[in-house]
């Protein structure tokens, strides 16, 4: 029995109407026992009770006055007898009119006494009123003769009086009696009210206890599932990463006759198929988990439309289809939003129209309706004139690895518009659709972006050159390092490997022309985050990409190391020397001092801790770290080496900009672009703003005064 269980429900109620009930009884009895106490010691019940007990006193008047006439025979002790007689005279007459019927009703004795009296009262009063002689002898033989009946009245009326206070005594007593039972009834409910509430309580903690252990299972077979899940596509994704680099390779150096090269066409499009199967998988364990990230970016929304457009046109034109994509007009030329998110839901939506229709059109209208301000919603509807889906299946769409019958003809996982939907949610949007078997789908999917600013465009990615990056390459598979070295060689880069983290801080230690790292996320210790962290403690801070096939960094940790990209297992070629490149570039770009004829450099920049989002704490270590690095590298400068200066100016330069010492970035600039050439005076001038630069960051609080340490 629980607190909602209807029978307890009932129960309850039931006790509850009884205890009422008594309630009102007890009250009840309390209240006619006041009434029994109020009628027998009310001031008016006790003045009637003496009123009828003065008969016999106002009798024992008259004779008194009759013996005061005998001693003193005149008209005043004559008129005194009159008094009292019809004292007397209006008592008996309110004995027989009833103003005591309380106690006279029903009183026979009473009854057969009363009329004697009357009726010598009666007499009297004839004699009185005539105003006659009066007999004194007779009128006290008269007296003796009815006062047997007087005492007898009053007598009865003293009777019954005393009976009926016996009566209510009685009732009085059974009344306590009735209300001491009610009472311990009223105990005994309220302690089985009581007892049924706490074996209730104990069966809902007992219940709840156990809720919470299935609760914990679940969450914990859940997270296991959620880890085996992102544990398998980790260790099926980095396989598939050599075999899909590899194998793009071989398709690139056009070496192979027509049909190996379709057979190997045919092995990329199902490496890239599992590719998305396994991206679908680990996403939305990532979705369980509640590890998805959401990243905001400044997007060009017709590029993104055009990539789509460009993706999907050769699959419709390859199965017969018309594939129309329109805008309304104008679409702001820069959005603020999950550009990236975005893309996926549209490539589920567009990828599922085209695989479930075999004829006719696929449409795609996209608008975008302001909000308020800079908000907006953007709105895009997916039209297709396919199979459609049955009434009876239209609660299965989102859910987890549920396929209607239509999709498991044609294959995949059942996770794409599941995992549309969730990103759809989490961008202020929904994802809806309307559909009909054999009459097409509709889909409809809107999401909430913000005005953005116009970024300044970067190089041409899929013509990037790295002939200017040294780049520190970590991965612990010795066949991923040769796929990447030669994608990245091929590029122009130049390669320093390591198979782990302590060797590649060792190498960093070493080679100070390394200006770009490529790090694998799950290494043995320290792996991908840890590694970089102790690169920073050693005052090295590379523009960074991170690659793996598991689950990606979350934007916390991200920030915490200073990560500015990160690619999933498995890439495309370009795509590796894209992201390295664009790192690389937006890094600089983003960091890159202003000219010293615009407006004079400051020593330091406390905007730089902004930049990196660190806390006061951790700025004020990074920028002790990276003056004393900063000072390293200064020693290292000579007149005669030139290429060695130019990288030793390169790499100081990236330090100082990072820690926001804007003076020594351009001093250092300087050198870089004169190729290398430095003499005595600049290296001394760059000692001294160093130590300025630590006296500038102290009034800040980043630096300690025991740090300085320079020899000019």
């Amino acid at each position: 029995m629980t607190l909602n269980d209807l029978k307890f429900r009932t129960s309850c109620a039931c006790i509850a109407i009884i205890l009422f009930a008594v309630f009102l009884l007890i009250l009840n009895f309390e209240h006619q026992a006041q009434l029994l106490i109020t009628e027998f010691n009310s001031p008016a019940q006790r003045k009637i009770l003496k009123e009828a007990r003065s008969g016999n006193k106002e009798f024992n008047f008259i004779e008194k006055a009759i013996q005061d006439y005998e001693e003193i025979p005149d008209a005043s002790h004559l008129q005194n007898i009159k008094l009292q007689f019809h004292i007397f005279a209006e008592r008996i007459e309110k004995y027989h009119n009833g103003t005591y019927a309380s106690l006279s009703e029903n009183n026979r004795l009473f009854q057969e006494n009363l009329p004697p009296l009357v009726e010598w009262v009666e007499k009297y009063k004839k004699i009185f009123n005539k105003e006659e002689k009066i007999n004194i002898n007779a009128l006290q033989s008269s007296m003796n003769k009815v006062a047997p009946h007087l005492r007898k009245v009053v007598s009865a009326l003293d009777e019954r009086n005393n009976e009926l206070l016996e009566k209510n005594k009685n009732k009085f007593s059974s009344m306590i009696q009735s209300r001491v039972l009610l009472n311990t009834l009223l105990f005994c409910l309220m302690l089985g009210f009581a007892l049924l509430a706490l074996r209730t309580i104990w069966r809902n903690e007992k219940n709840l206890a156990q809720l919470k252990n299935a609760e914990q299972k679940a969450l914990a077979a859940s997270e296991a599932k959620s880890l085996f899940l992102a544990s398998i596509s980790h260790e099926m994704r980095t396989p598939l990463t050599t075999i899909l680099g590899y194998t793009e390779l071989i398709k690139n150096a056009g070496v192979l006759p027509e049909l190996e090269s379709k057979y190997l066409d045919h092995t990329i499009h199902s490496s890239r198929h599992l590719q998305s199967l396994l991206g679908n998988v680990l996403d939305m364990s990532k979705v369980e988990a509640g590890h998805i990230s959401y990243n905001k970016e400044n997007l060009s929304l017709r590029a993104l439309i055009i990539e789509i457009e460009a993706i999907f046109q050769p699959l419709a034109q390859k199965k017969g289809l018309t594939l129309s994509i329109e805008t309304t007009d104008p679409i702001p030329e820069c959005l603020y939003f999950d550009g990236g998110k975005w893309r996926q839901i549209m490539l589920n939506l567009l990828s599922n129209a085209i695989k479930f229709s075999d004829s006719g059109k696929v449409s795609v209208f996209i608008s975008i309706e302001q909000i308020n301000g800079g908000d907006f919603h953007l709105k895009a509807v997916v039209k297709d004139q396919g199979m459609g889906i049955d009434k009876s299946e239209s609660d299965l769409i989102f859910k987890s690895f549920v396929q209607t019958q239509s999709g498991l003809k044609k294959g995949g996982t059942g996770l794409g518009l599941v995992l549309s939907k969730e990103y759809a949610r989490h961008m202020g949007g929904d994802l809806s659709f309307i559909s009909s078997r054999g009459a097409g789908s509709e889909f409809t999917v809107t999401v909430q972006v913000s005005q953005g600013k116009k970024t300044p465009a970067l190089p041409e990615f899929n013509k990037a050159d790295l002939s200017h990056l040294h780049i520190l390459l970590v991965e612990d598979q010795a066949i991923n390092r040769e796929l990447m070295r030669y994608i990245l060689c091929d590029a122009g880069a130049h390669i320093i490997e390591a198979e782990n983290g302590s060797i590649a801080l060792d190498l960093l230690l070493r080679n100070p022309l390394i200006n770009a790292l490529i790090i694998d996320r799950n290494m043995p210790e320290p792996d991908g985050l840890q590694t970089i962290a102790l690169m920073q403690d050693n005052g090295f801070f590379l523009p960074s990409l991170m690659v793996s096939a598991g689950l990606p960094p979350s934007e916390e940790e991200m920030q915490r190391v200073g990560l500015k990209a990160w690619l999933s297992k498995p890439f495309q070629a370009r795509d590796l020397v894209n992201s390295i490149f664009r790192v690389y570039h937006h890094l600089n770009e983003q960091a890159q001092p202003t000219s010293p004829t615009a407006r004079p450099l400051p020593l330091f920049n406390p905007a730089a801790r902004s930049l990196l989002d660190f806390s006061t704490e951790r700025f004020s270590s990074l920028c002790q770290k990276g003056l004393i690095r900063i000072e390293e590298l200064l020693h290292e400068l000579t007149e005669n080496n030139l290429q060695h200066n130019r990288l030793i100016a390169h790499t100081g330069k990236g330090i100082a900009l990072q820690i926001g010492a804007e003076s020594i970035a351009a001093q250092l600039a300087d050198i870089e672009n004169t190729q290398g050439q430095c003499k005595a005076d600049q290296i001394s001038e760059l000692n001294l703003l160093l130590v300025n630069t630590r006296m500038a960051m102290q009034q800040y609080h980043y630096s300690s005064p025991s740090d300085q340490s320079v020899s000019l």
